[in-house]
């Protein structure tokens, strides 16, 4: 079930990842 919209999911998808990622990185180094 492939839309139009996939392509833009999944770099949202891989956007929220990265900031996830980066948000935690943050967190544990403020934590130290």
């Amino acid at each position: 079930m492939r839309t139009r919209f996939d392509p833009i999911l999944t770099d949202v998808i891989a956007a929220g990842v990265l900031i996830a990622s980066t948000a935690t990185l943050l967190t544990l180094l403020w934590r130290l």
